[in-house]
């Protein structure tokens, strides 16, 4: 499928989703910021002496950890959204298709031994069993 298509279609469909997402992607690339400019600022103060210079080394050291710690399961939460949807969206496609295929290009339903038993709903079952139960109805329809 278009990726364009399915981010057009996540949006649409799962805006709340969408929109976490979102802020999930803005908030690790946020973090990474901060921890670019604390870099930068810790390599700064390695051309100083002292406790600046000990100071500067502390901050590199936490920023590149705290960045990469931080950001990355903002990251992987987002992806985590979209592949959940994604994952949604194939499995309502593979029940369409299944739905669509037991029916043939003029619309006439196929006869298939596959949906014989399977396909009598639950009033027209109930009208040949009558004081049967749903559960009697279902154990039918697995055999």
């Amino acid at each position: 499928m278009n990726t364009k298509m399915d981010t057009d279609r996540f949006k649409n469909e799962y805006p709340g989703l969408s929109t976490i997402s979102i802020i999930f992607n803005v908030i690790g690339t946020i973090i990474i910021l901060f921890a670019v400019i604390a870099l930068i600022y810790g390599l700064l103060l390695l051309g100083k002496y002292g406790t600046e210079r000990q100071m500067g080394v502390y901050l590199i050291i936490s920023a590149l950890v705290s960045g990469l710690l931080f950001s990355i399961p903002f990251f992987a939460f987002a992806e985590l959204i979209k592949l959940f949807v994604k994952i949604e969206f194939n499995t309502r496609k593979e029940k369409d298709n299944e739905d669509t295929s037991r029916f043939d290009s003029i619309g006439q339903k196929q006869n298939s031994s596959n949906f014989d038993n399977n396909e009598i709903s639950y009033e027209n079952w109930k009208k040949d069993n009558p004081g049967k139960t749903i559960n009697d109805y279902y154990a039918s329809r697995k055999n």
